[in-house]
């Protein structure tokens, strides 16, 4: 009885984990693949001048409900994208900025945040998006103890700051 209960819990998990992919499979996503959008966020930064490179590899022996891919540009800005399982389309972005109190490394989470948003648009540049980063910024300034947030053309943007984990901005399809 005991065997038979252990596999029934066991069956249950694995057909709610099969679910749960399942929904992630077929909600909301931007459209594009890591690559191509690394490819669009790689030549933003190439045009900045910035030397650094958005890596678009899913490790395939890590994929569970979620395919995942980041990159660390100067141990101050992170970028973490997920992916859907089956058709490898991106549904969102984490952003986590660790500044060191000096302009310069609060001027590069800038125009990293404003480089991710502008690479969802093929037709956008990163320049056009410093307004929405500062006043996301400015949003949660006011309020420290919340996420500021804000929908703009169907794709939703959290930005939260904490001591342990710095500036973070959420990046997702709107709902």
């Amino acid at each position: 009885m005991k065997l038979l209960r252990s596999m029934a819990v066991a069956g249950l998990m694995a057909l709610s984990s099969f679910t749960f992919a399942n929904d992630i499979e077929n909600g909301p996503d931007f459209g594009f693949t890591p690559d191509e959008y690394a490819e669009r966020f790689n030549g933003h930064l190439d045009q900045l001048g910035l030397p650094l490179e958005l890596d678009p590899t899913i490790n395939e022996e890590d994929i569970g409900a979620q395919a995942v891919f980041s990159s660390v540009f100067f141990d101050t800005v992170g970028i973490t994208g997920t992916a859907k399982p089956e058709s490898r389309l991106v549904n969102g972005f984490i952003l986590n900025g660790t500044g060191n109190g000096t302009a310069e490394s609060g001027q590069l989470i800038m125009v990293m945040f404003a480089t991710a948003i502008a690479s969802i648009d093929p037709d956008s540049y990163p320049d056009e998006h410093i307004p929405t980063v500062l006043r996301l910024l400015e949003d949660m300034q006011s309020s420290p103890d919340t996420t500021a947030s804000t929908v703009i053309d169907g794709v939703s943007y959290n930005i939260s700051n904490s001591s342990y984990t710095g500036v973070m901005l959420g990046i997702s399809p709107a709902e």
